[in-house]
């Protein structure tokens, strides 16, 4: 199995046999590059069905089955957000307005083995933009909050802001996120960086004592990795989050 994972501004494929990920790339996009982005993510040609998370917008849907297409690749499905699936109970009055890879997010780690059962788990997606979920031990969707990525709020700073500039490369060293900065590059990322971090500390702490239960924190997305180094409590990192996600809904529709 395939699974294609487009989100705002990255493309991840994982490709599964057996149930395990075998092989995976990603590359980030535009509207302009995406045709080429795809013809460089080195897609397995041939092979079995391709399971889809797709947020970017209807208009690359076409655009990715053509290309799919093209490397020999037929049986195509493209996940959507539902009322309930896989044990998970959404909590969205008009689910379809919730992002498919939130969704497919919250069914991996309510079906993850790094919680025990019965455990309610805080699902955080760190990319563009940082989702964070909490789904109870039985399986509903007790809510979610939407706040900018760090690259979001690095750019909207400095939109606002005529006089600061970072530079690519300088603006996106978070190796010391929890000093103080010498450079307006770094403090600015440092600043955006250390509010991620202590943003989501004090909303986990929060819900943590509302729902009066133990709490398992699963962290993915493309910072994935530096929020759950820099995150106080203890929490675990997978970065194919959603492909699970993907090949749990694929199985169970067979």
């Amino acid at each position: 199995m395939l699974t294609i994972d487009i989100g705002n501004s990255r493309i991840k494929w994982v490709s599964f046999q057996q149930g395990e990920p075998v092989n995976h790339h990603a590359l980030e996009y535009s509207a302009d590059t995406f045709d080429s982005v795809i013809s460089r993510l080195g897609l397995p040609v041939n092979g079995g069905r391709v399971m889809v998370s797709l947020v970017a917008g209807t208009s690359f849907k076409s655009r990715l089955v053509t290309l799919l297409n093209k490397n020999k690749r037929y049986n195509i499905s493209f996940a959507k957000t539902r009322v309930k699936q896989c044990g998970v109970t959404n909590s969205y009055e008009s689910p379809e307005h919730m992002g498919v890879d939130r969704w497919l997010a919250m069914i991996a780690a309510f079906q993850s083995p790094l919680k025990a059962a019965g455990e309610a788990v805080c699902v955080i997606d760190c990319g563009t933009a940082i989702t964070l979920d909490i789904v109870d031990g039985q399986g509903l969707h007790l809510g979610g909050l939407i706040m900018p990525g760090l690259k979001t709020m690095r750019e909207a700073l400095v939109a606002k802001a005529s006089r600061l500039h970072i530079d690519d490369e300088a603006g996106a060293d978070i190796s010391g996120i929890l000093s103080l900065a010498s450079s307006t590059e770094n403090a600015i990322t440092q600043g955006c960086a250390q509010l991620v971090l202590e943003g989501i500390s004090g909303i986990v702490e929060r819900h943590k004592r509302n729902i009066k239960s133990s709490l398992r924190c699963i962290i993915t997305g493309g910072d994935g990795e530096w929020v759950s180094r820099g995150l106080g409590q203890e929490n675990d990192y997978e970065p194919l989050l959603v492909h699970y996600g993907l090949r749990l809904v694929a199985n169970e529709s067979r």
